[in-house]
């Protein structure tokens, strides 16, 4: 088998020189010239291979002494630092950048502890570091601070152990990397972070945060606390929005999906229960944030509650709708009042600031011609000035004045107006302005003069009658009392005097009517004692002293009523003085008039005299005059009561 001596080693080749060599001694002894010449052959072919392998050899070595100069370089100006480390941390080699990072010189520092570089607060854990290290099959990492130029310097140390497989030492590869920026951003990061966390935390708003899957990362402590939960309560996937009641939380699903759709900022009101487990309104704030390269992050959002502002907006929203009502309730008053009534607004001097076209019409003044006058353009001088005096004080003492008024119009016309002046005051309690509404009685006005006239002419004609009936009574009044002077027979007396009692009570209604200014009532309790004086004359004995005592409360009566009720008291009274005090020298009548409750009228006729007979009956009168009375209590629907005991008394209630 040929061999191929180009891929031999060096030291291949000299083991072979040598055997050839001593091949030659031998052949020198055996004196074999074939064989001298075939050894010379063959050293001078292997002194050329040697020589070719030689070139190669030294080539191969000049590439690998580059190759070494290039990796020695690379390693010591890698921008991470490069140390080992034996067993027991002390430096063996370094590179330069590692040692530009320790400050030392990189051929100066093996045999060197490598924790002398370190701050001392770090030795003690670099230490149990580096055991931890000796017994882990991979890297540690650990980031550690040195002192450089007493400056601190943070660095990251990755520690490899490694174990030489034909000694078993541990020797530890040690990678160093300045992570001083690297740090302070993180933790410039870290402080950001928390400052934005304190001040959310401390913030009144309700602030929270999501990711890109709508999935809760952050809620503040505000929020949180509103809710009465913890975030680890709703950190599960979107259960935040169990927060809100089923329908809002459906309502702020669908806006907060559309939005994130869109990636664009939503505002919503939703409804929650808070801690206490009342129901609170939420006005919620969405807005989508991104992060340094434009990809979705998720949505940061805050809200506020809104229940006291909500519910006085919607208090306000029905306060303007009421108001709206009642402008447009006040607007349809003005459209019926301006087609209804004469309307005029003044200021407190009585300066004319506005006037509606019925004010126009009937004074027949344009509008310009009247702004800015008062109302003395279209005075008639009709009234008094203690009239006007007294309508002026009673509006400027913040009171209604209400009468009626006779203008001029500008043509010199009069037309009367039923008026009402209303004052507006101030906060003060002073007028500030009147408005003044009228409405024309012009034609209601002539016909009650004309009316008053007539029935002035017509009381003037009816208390004539009056006086004609009454002297006509009285005349036969007066023939009865001629006529009664040849009677000798008392019980015809007695009719003559009870017949003269009645026209006298029914003369005294046309006397009273023809002296009264008022033809509907009369004055009820001079009529009475009228009456009763009358009978009193005609009756009473000389020697008896009898008293009427009259109780009547002051009621108009009609003169129907007077004239029956008269003829009722004419009769039981003259009953009484015929009957009552026979053999008696005083006694006393009282008369009463009321008005119950119930608006009905009740008489009372009673004496304190001998009585009525123990057998009397209503039923079987046998008197005209209590006949009379029964008939005239019966014609006015009413009861007649009779009473006896202890005085006789005639109760009737009409």
């Amino acid at each position: 088998m040929k061999r191929n001596y180009n891929n031999m080693t060096k030291a291949e080749l000299i083991k072979i020189i040598k055997k050839l060599e001593n091949g030659l001694k031998r052949i020198k002894k055996e004196n074999s010239a074939q064989t001298l010449n075939e050894l010379e052959h063959l050293i001078n072919l292997k002194d050329s291979q040697i020589e070719t392998q030689k070139y190669e050899l030294m080539e191969t070595q000049v590439q690998l002494e580059a190759s070494r100069d290039k990796y020695a370089d690379l390693y010591d100006f890698a921008p991470t630092g490069y140390v080992t480390l034996n067993s027991r941390g002390i430096i063996e080699e370094i590179n330069l950048t590692g040692a530009s990072m320790l400050s030392v010189d990189a051929h100066k520092v093996a045999g060197i502890p490598f924790m002398q570089y370190l701050a001392k607060d770090d030795f003690q854990r670099f230490l149990q570091y580096l055991k931890k290290c000796r017994h882990s099959v991979n890297h540690c990492i650990e980031k550690f601070t040195l002192n450089k130029n007493l400056k601190e310097v943070i660095v990251q140390l990755i520690i490899l152990p490694y174990q030489d497989y034909k000694t078993k030492k541990i020797s530890f590869r040690v990678s160093i990397t300045d992570i001083t920026k690297k740090d302070a951003a993180e933790r410039a990061l870290y402080e950001s972070e928390e400052r934005f966390r304190l001040m959310a935390d401390a913030s009144p708003s309700l602030i929270w945060m999501t990711d890109a899957d709508n999935n809760l990362e952050y809620m503040n402590r505000t929020k949180l606390d509103f809710l009465g939960l913890e975030f680890n309560d709703l950190a599960k996937g979107q259960e935040w929005l169990n927060t809100r009641y089923a329908d809002d939380r459906e309502k702020f699903a669908k806006e907060f999906d559309a939005a994130a759709k869109k990636l664009r900022i939503f505002t919503t009101e939703v409804m929650v229960k808070n801690s206490k487990g009342e129901s609170r309104w939420l006005l919620e704030t969405g807005a989508p944030r991104f992060l340094k390269d434009g990809t979705f992050a998720g949505y940061i959002g805050s809200g506020i509650d809104i229940t006291e502002s909500r519910n006085a907006r919607i208090k306000l929203e029905e306060a303007l709708r009421e108001k709206e009502a009642l402008l447009r309730e006040l607007k349809d008053y003005k459209y019926a009042l301006d087609q209804s009534s004469i309307v005029a607004i003044t200021d407190q001097k009585g300066i004319i600031k506005h006037a509606n076209d019925n004010f126009c019409k009937i004074s027949k003044y344009s509008k310009e011609e009247l702004l800015g006058q008062d109302h003395r353009i279209i005075n008639s001088k009709f009234h008094p000035k203690e009239f006007i005096k007294d309508l002026w004080q009673t509006i400027g003492n913040g009171k209604v004045w209400r009468g009626e008024l006779r203008n001029r119009a500008k043509d010199g016309s009069l037309y009367w107006v039923n008026t009402t002046i209303i004052p507006f005051l101030n906060e003060k309690g002073k007028p500030y302005q009147y408005v003044a509404i009228r409405n024309d009685i012009t034609e209601k006005q002539v016909q009650q003069i004309k009316l008053e006239k007539s029935l002035k002419d017509k009381e003037v004609l009816l208390k004539e009658i009056h006086h004609r009936v009454k002297n006509n009574l009285q005349v036969i009044s007066s023939l009865l009392n001629l006529q009664r002077g040849y009677i000798h027979d008392e019980s015809m007396l007695n009719i003559f005097r009870s017949s003269q009692s009645r026209i006298s009570a029914m003369a005294l209604i046309h006397e009273k009517l023809y002296g009264s200014e008022n033809l509907s009532n009369i004055d009820f309790k001079d009529y009475v004692f009228s009456i009763t004086k009358n009978l009193l004359e005609t009756y009473r004995n000389s020697t008896q002293d009898i008293k009427i005592n009259l109780d009547i409360e002051d009621i108009a009566l009609t003169v129907d009523t007077s004239i029956n009720f008269g003829l009722i008291i004419n009769e039981l009274v003259s009953n009484s003085l015929k009957y009552a005090f026979q053999k008696k020298e005083k006694g006393i009548i009282d008369i009463t008039l009321y008005r119950k409750k119930n608006n009905k009228l009740v008489l009372k006729v009673s004496d304190n005299g001998i009585g009525l007979p123990e057998n009397f009956k209503m039923k079987r009168r046998n008197s005209l005059g209590l006949e009379l009375v029964s008939n005239i209590v019966e014609q006015l629907q009413g009861k007649l009561e009779i009473s006896k005991n202890g005085k006789t008394e005639f109760k009737i209630s009409v």
